[in-house]
């Protein structure tokens, strides 16, 4: 558990997050309307954690869909 909160270390979060942006890069525009609820829903919450899953996600599928799919989603951002 220590070694998870060491900021250095890898951990479940950055596990979850590559792997979400690897997907992203796979699939592209497919990414977003899997992915979009769950930003929306945490990314207002009280929970400080929530909202750092739901930043981290959406940082994760950047590299993935196109060029105007993600204007698009910025901009509700």
């Amino acid at each position: 558990m220590a070694r998870d909160r060491d900021e250095g270390a890898w951990n479940l979060a950055m596990a979850g997050g590559t792997c979400l942006g690897l997907v992203a890069r796979t699939v592209g525009d497919d990414i977003v309307p899997l992915v979009m609820p769950f930003i929306e829903e945490n990314i207002t919450k009280a929970d400080w954690r929530q909202r750092e899953a739901a930043t981290y996600a959406f940082g994760s599928i950047m590299e993935g869909p196109s060029p105007d799919k993600l204007t698009s989603i910025v901009n509700v951002a």
